[in-house]
C-alpha cells in the first residue's frame, strides 16, 4: 500500500536530481536513506538524551533544525 507513495517520491528525487538540485545518486537509495535517518532519530530518544538532548518544544526545535541541516548537507550537489 505504500508503493504509490514511494513510486511519486522516487520520482520527485529523480527530477531533482535531473535539474543540479541535488546530489547525483540512485533517488530509491536516497529515498530510503532519507526515511532511515528520520525515523531513526525520532524512533531513538534514549540515544539522544545520552548526548544530552533534553524532549522540551525548544530541543525538539532544535533537532528539527539539525535534522534538516543534516540532510541539506548530505544532499548538496
Amino acid at each position: 500500500s505504500l508503493q504509490p507513495l514511494v513510486r511519486r517520491a522516487v520520482a520527485f528525487l529523480d527530477q531533482e536530481l535531473d535539474k543540479g538540485r541535488l546530489r547525483r545518486a540512485d533517488p530509491r537509495m536516497v529515498a530510503a536513506l532519507c526515511y532511515a535517518t528520520v525515523t531513526g532519530i525520532a524512533t531513538e530518544p534514549e540515544s539522544l538524551r545520552a548526548v544530552g538532548w533534553s524532549a522540551t518544544p525548544a530541543g525538539l526545535r532544535r533537532l528539527r533544525d539539525e535534522l534538516r541541516a543534516f540532510l541539506r548537507a548530505a544532499l548538496a550537489p
